[in-house]
């Protein structure tokens, strides 16, 4: 399923993480992609907050990894995992900061930014891909979800 968004605003990318994070239920892998400044860290922030997180959220850029425990579960999830590959510079230096520990974690929502940089740890997950796109003055965003499986309906 493809959802297309035209984001005017800061407000607008607040907006579509809000609707996207009421509908996790734990286990998903949503990645963000697009250039510096199309809004990835924005959109971040908001689902973080509709999940009840309270912390300043910022880009692990240098960390790699940011885990936030929920103040109390919500459909199943405990903690929401930020990660930002940017400056990795290799899937095997994400493995040794234990990232790939939190892709199969039923309890958990896993946001990841630059996700092209550790494509090979993503292979065989269900993701739900964010691609953010910049042109000139207009932002606009596409949202590709999985194939809903019988087992999920």
């Amino acid at each position: 399923m493809r959802t297309d968004y035209n984001l005017e605003t800061m407000e607008d990318t607040e907006k579509m993480a809000r609707e996207l994070a009421a509908t996790v239920s734990g286990g998903e892998i949503i990645t963000l992609s697009g250039p510096i400044g199309a809004g990835k860290t924005t959109f971040a922030k908001a689902f973080a907050a509709t999940l009840g997180i309270t912390a300043t959220v910022t880009s692990p850029t240098f960390t790699l990894m940011n885990l936030y425990e929920l103040p109390h579960e919500i459909r199943g999830i405990k903690k929401l995992v930020h990660i930002d590959a940017y400056r990795a510079e290799s899937s095997d230096e994400l493995r040794a900061a234990g990232i790939e520990d939190f892709l199969n974690e039923p309890d958990a929502v896993v946001l990841i930014e630059w996700p092209e940089h550790c494509i090979d740890m993503l292979r065989r997950k269900k993701i739900v891909e964010i691609d953010f796109l910049v042109a000139s003055e207009s932002r606009r965003c596409t949202i590709k979800k999985p194939p809903v499986c019988d087992s999920e309906l």
